[in-house]
C-alpha cells in the first residue's frame, strides 16, 4: 500500500540510466530535451515560467554542497520531492 504521508518524498525520472548510471530526474530530461531545442514555443515558455518558480523557492543542492552530485563522492545521488510540494 503507497504511503499517504504528506512527507512521503516522490521522484519523476527517466527509463533509462544516464551518464552517471543513474535515471535522470524531471529537471535534467526537460533541460536536456531544450538544449536540443526539441521542446515546442509552449513547452519552452511552460520551462521557463516553472523553472523561475523553483529558482525564487528552491535552494539547488549543489549551492549547499557542491560535491552533491560529484559521482566520485557520491555516487548515484540523486533529488527527491515532498509530495506535498506543489508550485501555484
Amino acid at each position: 500500500m503507497p504511503d499517504s504521508s504528506p512527507d512521503r518524498l516522490i521522484r519523476w525520472r527517466g527509463t533509462r540510466p544516464g551518464k552517471r548510471q543513474v535515471r535522470p530526474g524531471v529537471f535534467a530530461l526537460v533541460n536536456g530535451l531544450h538544449k536540443a531545442d526539441l521542446l515546442t514555443a509552449e513547452e519552452t515558455a511552460f520551462r521557463a515560467h516553472h523553472n523561475a518558480w523553483f529558482d525564487r523557492h528552491l535552494v539547488l543542492p549543489t549551492d549547499v554542497d557542491p560535491t552533491v552530485y560529484d559521482h566520485h563522492v557520491n555516487p548515484g545521488a540523486v533529488a527527491w520531492f515532498r509530495a506535498s510540494a506543489a508550485p501555484p
